[in-house]
């Protein structure tokens, strides 16, 4: 599952050996709606400007396109290089620049593509696990995993980083347990990340301005839990109209299958009661 627009969502959907892009309409007034028709289809995430941006493996490579909803031709954004592949990560708000992934030999590193501009590489960080990096709200931090190393590594968990990086500009979250998956709060006031898949998605209070502090890691208790590990995509979002969506199992999958999409509404309230803003 990745991020959405309005009330659309964008998963990919794997039958075997092959693997598409759909849409659908959280409301519940629209079918699903199948994307793409070529290639194999991966890593959805929603553009400012309303086209689903997407890994294909196609002609030879597993790169990076985008194509409208409404219909028309992928259009190629990246040339992933031989024994590479490009995986997108979040869009700017503004929609000027994509953070995506160039997965190399087992190890990730963070860039970022800018329309008519130039693709450089995002810091110094490097993870052997799944980054799901996001842009803040205003486009000036950069949250993502970094995963390496033994399981209960103090160098393992969730970053934030100014954009553009800084030398000494990274700060850790505070470590709950194994920590991944971070998702920023539509206001840029909280970031949510999973500890671990047994335990439930925490919201972590962050303060930007003048300089980074956090406050004490919260546990959501009545959030669902996409019950994926670290080297999973990850398997729920924050919608800016406050809902929590996940991807959990059905009654006949396990932990690793999520074919059920749960939509919680409401619960914001419930999260300024148990984590008030300062």
């Amino acid at each position: 599952m990745r991020r959405s627009q309005g009330s659309d969502r964008a998963v990919s959907r794997e039958e075997g050996s092959a693997s598409e892009i759909w849409t659908y309409d959280l409301s519940g007034k629209a079918e699903a709606r199948r994307l793409t028709f070529e290639g194999v289809n991966h890593f959805p995430v929603w553009s400012a400007n309303g086209r689903v941006t997407f890994q294909s493996v196609r002609d030879g490579d597993a790169s990076i396109w985008w194509q409208s909803p409404a219909g028309g031709a992928a259009e190629r954004l990246t040339k992933a290089a031989k024994d590479e592949e490009h995986v997108p990560e979040s869009w700017s708000r503004d929609g000027t620049r994509l953070l995506f992934s160039i997965v190399k030999g087992g190890s990730r590193t963070l860039w970022v593509l800018t329309l008519k501009g130039p693709t450089e590489r995002f810091s110094t960080a490097e993870s052997t696990e799944p980054f799901s990096a996001g842009f803040s709200p205003d486009g000036k931090w950069v949250v993502y995993t970094h995963g390496a190393g033994p399981l209960q590594s103090p160098d393992r968990g969730v970053f934030v980083e100014p954009y553009p990086a800084t030398p000494g500009g990274k700060r850790q979250a505070p470590k709950v347990n194994i920590d991944y998956h971070p998702v920023w709060s539509p206001d840029g006031t909280k970031i949510f990340y999973v500890p671990s898949s047994p335990r439930p998605t925490v919201a972590v209070p962050i303060t930007l301005t003048p300089s980074v502090s956090f406050g004490t890691p919260v546990p959501l208790p009545r959030v669902p839990r996409p019950t994926l590990l670290a080297v999973d995509a990850r398997g729920y979002d924050v919608l800016r109209d406050g809902r929590f969506v996940s991807l959990t199992a059905g009654p006949d999958d396990d932990a690793r299958t999520a074919s059920e999409v749960h939509v919680m509404l409401n619960w914001f309230e419930e999260l300024k009661r148990l984590v008030p803003v300062k």
